[in-house]
């Protein structure tokens, strides 16, 4: 990645619950890029939400490669 100037960033939008313009603005500008095919997300392993606490330990484990999501049926 430091040979091409490459750069992985990340941001906790959980800690911006107290400036709702800013996430609402962040979050559409994060749809806008994921419907033009900018950015990709990588689903590293789904769980049913009867399996969270499962989900939970595999992400503390770091097993997680990518979003760990669960399902709702």
């Amino acid at each position: 990645m430091m040979s091409e100037n490459l750069a992985v960033i990340g941001v906790n939008l959980g800690r911006m619950q107290a400036r709702g313009a800013l996430l609402r603005k962040e979050l559409d500008e994060l749809f806008r890029m994921y419907e033009a095919g900018k950015i990709k997300p990588v689903i590293g392993k789904s769980f049913p939400l009867a399996d969270a606490a499962a989900a939970h330990r595999f992400i503390q484990e770091r097993k997680n490669i990518g979003k760990v999501v669960l399902t709702v049926k």
